[in-house]
């Protein structure tokens, strides 16, 4: 049998419940539906901080909380009809343009830029081979940009983690590196089976 495609519907409404109740590296907090970013129809962007993550409450996330390095991060998804190189190469400079101005309230109050960007483009009409290994090749981060805080007094270079999705095939492409596997993970367009288990548990509470 043939993979039967996703709707975009059913992907956002996916992909917004995945990325709100994550409990790994990032703690998001807010959620832009329909915005423009450089002129680019942003269909999702996600603003969250290193610091609110949530941990479950056992020894291993009660040690790691002092080490965690403080970063905001945004979260861009860009849908269209067929994704191409060209678009793809004008979401990276918008991505880039943003990240230089954005500015976000974290939970406490205080303002914070934006350190590291998981950006996916999902197209409708499938992914070419050719497309999907330029992808999985790229690395694009931002040179001329510094992350707010310095690691152990060293200036590191802002990330962008990037990762093609293909609606029709339900696969996900991207580089790896650890920026683009997280993206990857955030915007994959198969539940993870946890997350069927989690989501199928909640339905059943009602909740």
């Amino acid at each position: 049998m043939g993979c039967v495609s996703m709707s975009v519907s059913g992907y956002l409404e996916m992909v917004e419940r995945r990325i709100l109740s994550d409990e790994w590296r990032v703690g998001w907090f807010r959620v832009e539906r329909d915005v423009e970013i450089d002129g680019l129809r942003c269909s999702l962007l996600f603003y969250g901080h290193s610091m609110y993550f949530k941990t479950r409450p056992f020894l291993l996330s009660m040690l790691q909380l002092p080490f965690v390095y403080p970063y905001g991060a945004a979260a861009i998804l860009f849908v269209v009809k067929e994704a191409t190189l060209d678009f793809i190469e004008k979401v990276i400079r918008a991505v880039r343009s943003f990240m230089e101005r954005a500015r976000m309230k974290l939970p406490g109050g205080r303002e914070w830029g934006v350190d590291v960007a998981f950006v996916a483009v999902a197209s409708e009409e499938g992914v070419s081979r050719d497309l999907a290994e330029w992808v999985e090749a790229l690395k694009p981060d931002v040179y001329d940009q510094w992350m707010q805080e310095p690691w152990f007094g060293r200036a590191i270079n802002k990330k962008i983690g990037l990762t093609l999705i293909d609606l029709k095939n339900k696969v996900a492409y991207s580089a790896k590196n650890v920026f683009a596997a997280e993206a990857k993970r955030l915007f994959s367009p198969k539940p993870a089976l946890v997350e069927k288990i989690k989501w199928a548990f909640r339905r059943r509470k009602g909740g």
